[in-house]
């Protein structure tokens, strides 16, 4: 009996055990975030409240959900950067470059997730310009149009993708630029009008930094997947060019 024919959309079958355990993380993380910020806007201050927020607060810089975060986001640089170096001995070596400058921007929202350098640009331009509003986090007038200009580079390379590889890196990436930049303009929005110390804001908060982290892992298991047991489906005209040769080899 001839094997079934396979769909395109099982290999979106998340790969390993790790990705699970992730998602609990992130599940554990976002829970802690909410006990702690119940507690603040509950009770108020009281001793060692300053040290859960610092350790525990998803919307903070250095501490445990910062640091999830940033090793998430530095293994999908590690993971697109092997998969360049197995490109570039490949057939797929036009792709190779596309993939090392996705892995350098990987890096580089690793280190800002420990440091918020896209943070130093908001106050020079709210100077300059006077964002107010949903525009107060100011840093997403510069992220945006970059964040638009790389996705419509990289459409060439999405097309050569599987399928279902191509459409889960695409949910992705709408998953982290959807919370890092659209939920950031809400979370402006009520900061401008109630501060940061409101339950909409906290709620806010973990929506951005949620979607954020789902986004990570859900690239992380695609650049995965592709590493260890998907590979691009071949073009029509390298079909046609294989046919005479398993032809003549006949």
């Amino acid at each position: 009996m001839p094997d079934a024919p396979a769909r395109w959309w099982q290999p979106a079958v998340l790969p390993g055990p790790w990705t699970p355990v992730l998602l609990g993380t992130i599940a554990a993380l976002l829970a802690v975030h909410g006990v702690v910020n119940g507690l603040r806007l509950g009770i108020g201050d009281f001793p060692g409240l300053d040290s859960m927020i610092r350790w525990l607060d998803v919307d903070g810089e250095g501490g445990v959900p910062a640091w999830f975060s940033g090793i998430v986001l530095f293994l999908c640089a590690q993971g697109l950067w092997l998969l360049a170096d197995a490109s570039a001995t490949g057939p797929r070596g036009r792709w190779a470059f596309r993939e090392r400058v996705l892995a350098a921007a990987f890096v580089y929202l690793s280190l800002d997730e420990l440091t918020q350098i896209h943070e130093q640009s908001i106050d020079p331009l709210v100077d300059a310009f006077g964002f107010d509003g949903v525009l107060a986090f100011a840093w997403v007038v510069l992220a945006v149009p970059l964040a638009a200009a790389m996705a419509v580079w990289f459409v060439p390379y999405l097309l050569h993708l599987p399928r279902a590889a191509a459409l889960l890196m695409v949910l992705s990436g709408v998953l982290f630029v959807g919370g890092a930049a659209g939920v950031e303009l809400v979370g402006a929005a009520i900061f401008s009008a109630e501060g940061f110390d409101t339950l909409r804001y906290t709620i806010a908060v973990a929506v951005e930094e949620g979607l954020e982290m789902l986004g990570a892992v859900l690239f992380l298991s695609v650049v995965t997947w592709l590493r260890t047991t998907g590979s691009p489906r071949p073009t029509a005209a390298g079909e046609q060019a294989r046919a005479p040769q398993a032809a003549s080899a006949r």
